[in-house]
């Protein structure tokens, strides 16, 4: 390293923010240390981005994404600066943009992007997606008891309704959603106060199957699904709306006559069906203890809504296979 530019990392690293920038405009290039510093000073970097003559000659979106990555609170950082100065949003990918913007208006548009990488981060944004870190889902972003988290993206003024259908229209109509996973749309697309013709979603194979397995799709459309299936034989949909544990019990009966028998014991592995439903696969002689527990932990994981126990399934799992259930409320 040359005594240039030994200084100049110095100037980067203890100079006024105002030196340190000055500096910036000097650079040619920036070595992976300077860029390192610069991720360390977040008020530096905030510096060069607002100064358009600085930030004009250097890779300002990559200098956030490592700052964001050396410290995650950068995210609020730049959260607040998009929020008050939207004109920087040039200066920035269309991932982070997506992820971090507050402009409703330009995310709506951003719906219609071609990259499946902006919309996985536009699923990401805490305002139009929220997320609870436990449950993983809350309410609907337009619901008046919502109230973004400090730190995260809000709106100035409250997004309307028809903003919101047209986020979702944008969406739906997006051939780039088959590259990703729709969950995170599907958590509210339903519950919008005038939800899309499930025709959208139905003559997408992709989004077919995501709203087979989806918890929160309508009771009707499910068994409209289920009806289909069955009648085609569709194995890949009946595992879909199986795992999906909302089928009504006579479904999940009609399905379990039907599926391999890999499937069947899968469903004894999960719990993913009614307990009198599981009972009666436990008794299946053609189920051994290598398919249940194919990892020959010694037990079956079940996940559930509510406290709930079988002394007879119980009893059954030990005494055949010598495997324990392991119980957890979701």
């Amino acid at each position: 390293m040359t005594d240039a530019e030994t200084a100049f990392l110095h100037h980067l690293e203890h100079a006024t923010l105002r030196v340190a920038a000055h500096a910036l405009r000097r650079a040619s290039e920036l070595s992976s240390e300077a860029r390192r510093i610069i991720a360390q000073r977040p008020g530096l970097l905030r510096e060069i981005t607002l100064t358009p003559r600085i930030a004009a000659d250097l890779p300002i979106a990559e200098l956030w994404a490592e700052a964001i990555e050396h410290d995650s609170h950068h995210e609020q950082e730049l959260i607040h600066l998009l929020r008050l100065t939207p004109e920087l949003e040039p200066l920035f990918t269309s991932h982070q943009v997506a992820r971090f913007g507050s402009d409703i208006e330009h995310l709506i548009d951003m719906a219609s992007h071609p990259d499946p990488q902006t919309i996985r981060a536009l699923f990401q944004h805490a305002a139009l997606f929220p997320r609870d870190s436990h449950h993983g889902y809350s309410a609907p972003p337009w619901d008046e008891t919502f109230t973004p988290a400090w730190g995260e993206p809000e709106f100035a003024v409250r997004p309307t309704t028809e903003q919101w259908r047209r986020l979702a229209d944008h969406l739906l109509m997006n051939p780039a959603l088959e590259s990703v996973n729709p969950y995170p749309l599907l958590r509210w697309l339903f519950r919008l106060p005038e939800p899309p013709n499930p025709r959208v979603l139905l003559e997408r194979p992709h989004l077919r199957l995501a709203t087979a397995g989806h918890w929160c799709t309508p009771p009707a459309l499910r068994s409209a699904l289920f009806e289909e299936a069955m009648s085609t034989l569709d194995l890949v949909m009946l595992n879909r709306l199986l795992f999906s544990r909302r089928l009504l019990d006579h479904e999940q009966a009609a399905v379990l006559q039907v599926v391999p028998l890999e499937t069947r014991a899968r469903v004894l592995q999960y719990g993913a069906a009614t307990l009198p439903l599981l009972e009666r696969l436990a008794d299946d002689p053609a189920l051994t203890r290598d398919l249940i527990d194919p990892d020959g932990s010694g037990y079956v994981d079940y996940h559930v809504d509510d406290v709930r126990s079988s002394d007879r399934l119980e009893s059954t799992l030990l005494i055949r296979f010598g495997l324990q259930i392991s119980w957890a409320i979701s």
